[in-house]
């Protein structure tokens, strides 16, 4: 379960790749060995996402797998900013994130209970809660 709300600004900019030295074709192009086709508008240009920001506030969140549930606490924010990034039209390149959350000053909660049966649906006493931050 997974219910907030997303803000923030994505910054494009689409640009001509640059193909001007044998040093950044060497580096761009270096894991297939194939330079792009600068006729195909597809090879031929870049996008930069450099300054984007954005921000998740959480309202309610909470995942599970088998017997295992994880609960982030409500009011928490998550939120990215793009300090670098340049990809090419399939979205293949580098990026450089900064990423940092607020929990309000609470914990998420790791709750975990006997094999074959959901923390959702047992008694309080038939399972264990733990906070994953440590004050």
């Amino acid at each position: 379960i997974l219910a907030g709300t997303f803000s923030g600004r994505i910054q494009t900019y689409l640009r001509p790749q640059n193909l001007t030295t044998r040093d950044s074709l060497n580096t761009k192009f270096s894991h297939n060995n194939t330079l792009p086709n600068i006729h195909n508008p597809l090879e031929a240009y870049e996008i930069d996402f450099s300054g984007s920001l954005g921000s998740l506030k959480i309202k309610e969140s909470s995942s599970s797998l088998d017997h295992r549930r994880l609960i982030v606490p409500s009011e928490s924010v998550f939120f990215v900013k793009i300090v670098d990034s340049v990809v090419d039209m399939a979205l293949e390149g580098k990026t450089l994130c900064e990423i940092s959350w607020d929990f309000q000053g609470a914990s998420p909660v790791l709750q975990v209970t006997k094999l074959g049966y959901s923390p959702e649906l047992v008694s309080h006493e038939d399972k264990k809660t733990v906070p994953i931050l440590i004050p």
